[in-house]
């Protein structure tokens, strides 16, 4: 065999090698009509879905997934939220991200079923700050105006995207005797305090220090205190974890026994610290053998930077 003869056979064994890897994929890759059908039927389409995300121009695949969002069944239109964000997050070109945040917000913060609204904002609240251009601030701000479902969670989003234009109607709700529930003002507080209000930032801590630690304190209003990424409120959870009173409870409910809160917030702290002693594993969960030992080197860690520690929002 001439080396002639060897390139061209090698060329051509190339050229069929591709084709059956196209043909492969092809038989392998369903389009879009192809996979909400297959999700009506039960089966599990979240392989195809990155197919067709790597596979498809991503902007065409939108505008087709758009189509499907006006659908009144909740599941095709739970289908299509998902295809929209993983879209958004999965996609080099800015064109789709934007259109894509514009999108859910649009669609699926204004979606009539309640359950649907909330996965979409669990979905925007994974997105970058920086994929919420003007447009989709500006439809937030308009739908949260009218007192959507969810409204307490829905300002929280803004207030992490520092939507300042929002502050008037949000002192006004928060002034307000009427519509807004209490726990609705508890978050308008939160958001103010997020974006800068001092008054709002002292107003929360104080209803947490009269109320004092204990298990409900931390587990659910501990968190909102670190929504407000403020250094008081550092202070105040580090301050905490120096105390020795046991006014929680162990999680063993065969055996609950009192405990110190310290545990529990060196978990919900450490996310927010820079050089702490103490970090989580994927779980959440202290990446810690020895509790007891991790507090007492948390404390002394505390008293020697209790004046110069770094916080991952600073």
């Amino acid at each position: 065999m001439t080396t002639k003869q060897f390139v061209f056979g090698l060329n051509v064994m190339v050229v069929c090698l591709c084709v059956f890897n196209l043909e492969s994929y092809a038989q392998g890759c369903k389009n879009l009509e192809s996979v909400f059908e297959a999700y009506q039927q039960g089966n599990s389409v979240y392989n195809d879905i990155s197919l067709l995300i790597d596979n498809t121009d991503q902007g065409e695949l939108l505008s087709e997934v758009e189509y499907y969002l006006s659908n009144e069944d909740n599941q095709i239109r739970y289908l299509s939220y998902l295809l929209v964000y993983k879209l958004v997050m999965k996609s080099p070109m800015d064109a789709v991200k934007y259109r894509g945040v514009f999108v859910l917000i649009d669609k699926g913060l204004s979606d009539e079923d309640a359950g649907l609204l909330y996965r979409v904002l669990n979905y925007l609240e994974e997105v970058p700050i920086g994929w919420f251009n003007t447009q989709s601030r500006g439809r937030l701000a308009s739908i949260i105006m009218g007192y959507p479902a969810h409204f307490g969670k829905m300002i929280r989003l803004a207030g992490t995207l520092q939507m300042h234009e929002l502050i008037t109607f949000l002192e006004s709700a928060r002034d307000s005797e009427e519509q807004y529930t209490n726990r609705d003002k508890w978050n308008v507080q939160l958001v103010l305090g997020r974006m800068g209000d001092g008054a709002s930032v002292d107003y929360c801590l104080d209803q947490v220090k009269q109320v004092g630690m204990n298990d409900q304190v931390v587990f659910h209003l501990v968190p909102d205190l670190l929504y407000l990424q403020n250094r008081q409120v550092i202070d105040f959870i580090l301050d905490e974890i120096l105390k020795e009173e046991e006014h929680c409870t162990s999680a063993n409910p065969d055996n609950e026994i009192a405990i110190n809160c310290g545990y529990r917030l060196l978990e919900l702290v450490a996310p927010c610290m820079a050089d702490f002693p103490v970090a989580l594993v994927a779980s959440g969960d202290l990446d810690v053998e020895d509790y007891s030992g991790a507090l007492a080197r948390v404390r002394a860690w505390i008293k020697e930077n209790r004046e110069t520690y770094i916080t991952t929002f600073d």
